[in-house]
């Protein structure tokens, strides 16, 4: 619903100011009458919409409790998140060579998917290798631990090294693999794209997770 929809349920007394709502993606939910979208005792006049709409960051602390402002996704975490990539992908190199060789990869893709799809989850603080050493780990948004579950939907998108196994087949499994590859490198762009303008990808939205910095 719009803020003018609210407004406009409460005068027609649809909603009370007692009923509860929340922002999209936002688990706090509070009573309509602690917001600007219920009128002000004896005018029925609203909070002015610059205060609401204009300084969103300034209305979260305000009328939402423990709310912290909306941030933008930070370039430092976003390099660091590369780096650590790096670090896993260097780790899991022997895997991936296991996983382009023929009847070798009936073993090497397997255990090179588990590796990333666990990663998360091998240090048993929301970190792998590569996070703990830049810095980094990932949690949950709604502050629970992570669990190997968590790993598994946040890296779900490195199932598609799956494909990978048809390297096992003779002479056309390398074409094969190849074709598959181009609907996967647009899904790794997406992901790219995705955690650059938001900071999340589409595994931590599934997962409900975040990449945070250790202090």
């Amino acid at each position: 619903m719009t803020a003018t929809e609210v407004r406009q349920w409460v005068s027609q007394n649809l909603l009370t100011t007692d009923d509860l709502i929340a922002r999209v993606g936002d688990a706090n939910w509070i009573a309509i009458r602690q917001t600007p979208f219920a009128p002000a005792p004896n005018t029925g006049s609203y909070p002015s919409a610059n205060r609401e709409m204009g300084r969103p960051n300034e209305y979260l602390q305000q009328y939402i409790p423990g709310t912290q402002p909306v941030a933008q996704p930070d370039s430092t975490i976003l390099l660091h998140r590369w780096l650590a990539l790096m670090i896993d992908g260097l780790i899991a190199f022997p895997l991936v060579f296991m996983a382009v060789l023929p009847v070798i990869s009936l073993l090497g893709t397997p255990l090179l998917v588990a590796y990333y799809i666990s990663r998360d989850a091998l240090l048993g603080n929301g970190q792998s290798v590569g996070k703990k050493a830049l810095g980094l780990k990932v949690e949950k948004d709604d502050g629970t631990p992570l669990t190997w579950i968590d790993s598994v939907k946040r890296n779900v998108v490195f199932f598609a090294y799956l494909v990978l196994i048809f390297c096992t087949i003779p002479y056309l499994g390398w074409f094969i693999a190849g074709i598959l590859s181009i609907p996967l490198g647009i899904l790794f762009l997406v992901e790219t794209i995705m955690v650059i303008s938001t900071g999340k990808r589409i595994g931590d939205r599934w997962g409900g997770t975040s990449v945070k910095r250790i202090n």
